[in-house]
């Protein structure tokens, strides 16, 4: 699991950068989703982050994004990051 510092004013709103590899070949898209900690944040479908008002400095939420390619034979590749609030 990797881990990243955030530091960020709450209900801001944050693009996050998908950090797959290696990327599954062919036509993909990311499917983005808070796995632990949706109380302390929300994400969008193309990755907008927003850390919700009630969050505090060492609060922590984890994301997971997913790589999805359209064809049903090539696996999907994904990475999962637990960011913490500073």
């Amino acid at each position: 699991m990797n881990y990243r510092s955030l530091i960020s004013q709450l209900g801001q709103k944050i693009q996050l950068s998908a950090d797959i590899y290696p990327l599954p070949e062919g036509d993909f898209y990311y499917k983005w989703e808070i796995v632990k900690g949706d109380k302390i944040a929300s994400i969008d479908k193309n990755g907008v982050l927003t850390l919700s008002p009630k969050a505090i400095p060492g609060d922590q939420f984890t994301v997971k994004t997913t790589a999805i390619t359209k064809d049903p034979f090539i696996r999907p590749a994904s990475n999962i990051v637990t960011y913490l609030i500073q």
